[in-house]
């Protein structure tokens, strides 16, 4: 699910990403084709931000998603569909889209709404590790500063800046 590797081979080809062992493994658990000894489940996540663009996991995503959209910020997404304009890598889709895949469920995470961090924000001042009164003043500011409640920015926005 990664774009083209730096590594090459001794016949200065370039090394697939699928190619490279703990790929090939996770692969190999995602995809249903090797199971767990005792038991277990494998999570995966995508990020949009900070990301390299790999036109071929958010076709395939949205393929795995089906023909529904879903609501993301207020907003209807349409399913991504393969155009002959873009150059994709098949092995990704190789990968996502085979009959072990095709039984995962796909759930799209949006950050807190505001009652959900002002439940938080009590909680961390309740627990001491928040020395403010949480009023309409301080939960704004701080779900603003958050990206919209992105929980591990509310943190860093409500704990380390308390200094």
């Amino acid at each position: 699910m990664q774009p083209a590797t730096g590594y090459k081979h001794p016949n200065l080809k370039p090394i697939h990403p699928h190619d490279l062992e703990i790929l090939k493994w996770y692969n190999g658990f995602l995809s249903g084709k090797q199971s767990l000894p005792n038991g277990g489940l494998v999570v995966a996540a995508t990020s949009q931000s900070n990301a390299p663009k790999v036109p071929a996991l958010d076709v395939a995503l949205g393929e795995l998603e089906g023909d529904r959209t879903e609501p993301i910020g207020g907003q209807t997404v349409a399913k991504l569909e393969r155009t002959p304009f873009v150059r994709y890598d098949e092995r990704v889709f190789s990968a996502l889209l085979n009959d072990g895949m095709r039984k995962i469920r796909i759930k799209r995470l949006e950050g807190l709404s505001k009652d959900e961090a002002r439940g938080l924000m009590e909680y961390w001042a309740r627990s001491g590790m928040l020395r403010q009164r949480v009023n309409e003043a301080l939960l704004g500011e701080k779900w603003t500063l958050s990206g919209g409640g992105v929980v591990g920015e509310l943190e860093r926005a409500v704990i380390e800046m308390r200094a």
